[in-house]
């Protein structure tokens, strides 16, 4: 997937004063004429919805009027729409809605398959605009005025809402996200009453929580009294079954810890109870993570985020959300624009002689997807070989690790952005150093027998994986022939000339104009600086130029010949020059 926008083309300098969520509207307006633009603002509520309809101006053309939350009621707003538009001639309609719960999502999507755009406006900006108004008062139709003056003043928001593919992978991540959280609480709680019946238990295994012995063992007792009464035939007879390594050294280990430990003698029947809810839970929790990873890998498996995995320490869910949380990468022109999304961009703050130009994050953007980012660098700092130097030498500063942290996320950001925009692996910008990059299909893979035993999905989803890693790698084709393709379309300038040097302002176009031009001809070859759908070229100098003339000699030339007075070579003004 190609970004359709060149970080090398942007505007660094404001051109006009923008709205609050930018110019995007207005631009569509101007185009079309706002006399032709109608507006749809709708107060969401879960029954009903309360819907006017009004011109680019604020002139109601339609008033307040209401719909259930059915079919019925959306094609009666339909009507209604379609009837405004051919009595006023509209060219454009477009429906704005205020974030509301779930509740303006149907309506919404049944919207879009009408083919009418829709636009939303956070609750914050409406209370806004009702502040504005000094209205204290909260109605329906004010609320309704506060919607229509959100979309004129352009505080709608400026992101487009995510497609079903995002929006399903999203659901999916922030559902496993979910489940970890629940495992995690279990297995504090497991802990805590295993702590207390039977103590030193946990260390006897290397991962307790992978292992395949201590479901079984929980099975047959729940405190060392209840071990030492078993025999050891019993004991590795249940862990043969499991499948566990070296049963027999693990049998004699339990045994021995069941004798020495120091563990009560006492039943407590209601925690053994709550210890199998809580173990029973657990298990449930790790089945449903396990299916979520699946589901998660089938739609890494068709994005380009699939590139990430050539980083090391990411692996497939850290991928997975933080780019389902972004969206399309080709609806930000810069990475800039992805961390102010995400509330990860730093604050500044200036009003005459005080500056603060790097204060703390804004916070401002989606918590999910700044909480991935963040989980993101908290693993790359462990041990990348890029970011981890990175962060220690940020920590030498006298960073705090938190800002530390925050930093690696931004350069994680800028670095994705590049990957998704030129369709490469990880290759770190000025890294000398041996090669970093994994190879994604062999991660997923590990990722996926990790996750499941059904080898014909495994190879459904690694096969998916490598025709989307094949497709994207074929976008970065940047050999010679493409490039003596571009220079062939590319308008040559005569030899010789300032255009031939390239790019150039005036004071430069000066200056080259006093090189001697060689006898000889010289071939140039333009050098492409950007790999993009913008091909940007860089200026090249002749073979035989070394170096710039310099300025005095070129300044003597030009009093020599009558363009500047003679007094520029002191330095003085022209006062200086009358006295002498």
């Amino acid at each position: 997937m190609k970004n359709t926008h060149s970080t090398q083309n942007k505007v660094r300098y404001r051109t006009h004063i923008q709205k609050p969520k930018g110019s995007r509207f207005t631009e569509e307006a101007k185009q079309i004429g706002p006399e032709k633009v109608g507006t749809v603002p709708i107060d969401v509520h879960k029954d009903k919805h309360c819907v006017t309809i009004c011109d680019y101006y604020g002139k109601i053309l339609k008033d307040e009027f209401e719909i259930p939350n059915t079919l019925t009621g959306f094609q009666v707003l339909l009507s209604c729409i379609l009837e405004i538009i051919d009595k006023f001639k509209l060219e454009k309609v477009y429906t704005v809605m205020e974030y509301t719960g779930n509740y303006h999502k149907n309506l919404a999507n049944r919207l879009r398959e009408a083919k009418i755009p829709v636009t939303f406006v956070f609750p914050n900006s409406a209370y806004h605009l009702r502040q504005g108004q000094l209205n204290w008062s909260k109605t329906d139709s004010i609320d309704l005025c506060a919607i229509g003056q959100a979309f004129v003043n352009g505080w709608v928001s400026s992101s487009p809402p995510l497609d079903n593919f995002y929006e399903n992978w999203q659901t999916l991540t922030r559902a496993r996200r979910n489940e970890i959280n629940l495992q995690t609480q279990a297995k504090n709680r497991i802990t805590n009453l295993l702590d207390e019946l039977m103590p030193g238990f946990q260390e006897l295994f290397g991962n307790f929580w992978e292992h395949n012995a201590p479901p079984v063992i929980l099975q047959l007792a729940h405190s060392p009294k209840q071990l030492t009464c078993l025999n050891r035939s019993s004991l590795l007879q249940k862990l043969t079954q499991a499948k566990v390594q070296k049963p027999g050294d693990l049998a004699d280990k339990i045994l021995i810890w069941a004798k020495t430990s120091i563990g009560t003698s006492q039943d407590f029947p209601s925690k053994i109870q709550q210890l199998n809810v809580e173990w029973q839970r657990f298990l449930t929790l790790k089945e449903n993570i396990a299916s979520y990873h699946i589901s998660i890998a089938q739609y890494l498996a068709q994005n380009p985020a699939l590139l990430f995995l050539s980083i090391p320490w990411i692996n497939v869910p850290s991928a997975s959300e933080y780019a389902s949380e972004v969206g399309h990468f080709d609806n930000f022109i810069s990475p800039k624009q992805i961390t102010a999304f995400l509330g990860i961009a730093p604050k500044k703050f200036k009003t005459g002689k005080v500056s603060f130009e790097n204060g703390h994050i804004t916070k401002k953007g989606k918590n999910q997807g700044r909480s991935a980012v963040i989980t993101i660098a908290n693993n790359l700092v462990q041990g990348n070989d890029y970011y981890a130097p990175l962060y220690l030498s940020l920590i030498a500063r006298g960073k705090a690790k938190q800002q530390a942290k925050v930093a690696i996320a931004n350069k994680f950001i800028r670095n994705s952005f590049r990957m998704v925009e030129n369709s490469q692996l990880f290759e770190p910008p000025a890294w000398t150093g041996p090669t970093l990059k994994n190879d994604p299909i062999s991660k997923l893979k590990d990722f996926l027998h990790n996750n499941t035993n059904d080898k014909t999905l495994i190879e459904q989803i690694v096969a998916q994986a490598q025709q989307t890693l094949d497709t994207i790698l074929k976008q970065n084709n940047c050999p010679q022939e493409k490039e003596n393709e571009v220079i062939k379309q590319t308008p040559q300038p005569v030899e010789g000339s300032v255009e031939h040097i390239g790019l150039i302002s005036e004071k430069e176009n000066e200056v080259i104009k006093q090189i001697p031009q060689p006898s000889k001809t010289i071939y140039r070859r333009l050098k492409r600086e950007s790999i993009g759908s913008n091909v940007v070229f860089s200026r090249i100098k002749p073979s035989n130029y070394k170096g710039p003339t310099p300025i005095g000699n070129v300044l003597e030339n030009m009093v020599t010949s009558g363009k500047f007075p003679s007094w520029i070579l002191t330095g003085k003004g022209p006062q200086y020059a009358q006295l002498d």
